[in-house]
């Protein structure tokens, strides 16, 4: 899931200028380098260092309202991608049980059987990189 800085939901209400846009993705970019370090401290067997950082309430107030958006936009994507492979087996299914006479009449096409899946990242994280990004 590509982490965002979920604390403005106002991103489509109106055309933002170009500083906004790149306030914005320096913004979700923090974000996502947040999240990906809490994981990583959750994660961890360290007590200590879990306690230690969780003991600063900016940081554990932003953590549980992170987590939780994250875990919801997480859960809506699931569900419309479940959607969207359920509207595709009807289709696949409802063309199998058509003649090509019958979809000619229609005015239908055959769909393309599917194209197999590359081996591809996690969607949503980005490739780990080296390369530092310059803030203009």
């Amino acid at each position: 899931m590509p982490c965002m800085d979920y604390g403005d939901q106002s991103r489509t209400t109106y055309r933002a200028s170009s500083t906004e846009t790149a306030l914005r993705e320096r913004n979700d970019m923090l974000a996502r380098i947040a999240c990906r370090a809490m994981e990583l401290i959750e994660g961890s067997e360290n007590a200590e260092l879990k306690a230690e950082v969780l003991a600063d309430t900016e940081t554990a107030k932003w953590w549980k309202l992170h987590a939780a958006a994250d875990r919801l936009a997480r859960e809506r994507r699931e569900k419309e991608l479940a959607k969207k492979a359920e509207i595709e087996t009807a289709k696949a299914s409802a063309f199998a049980k058509m003649t090509d006479e019958e979809i000619k009449a229609f005015g239908l096409k055959r769909p393309a059987p599917p194209k197999p899946k590359a081996e591809t990242a996690k969607r949503g994280r980005p490739k780990k990189t080296t390369e530092v990004q310059p803030y203009l």
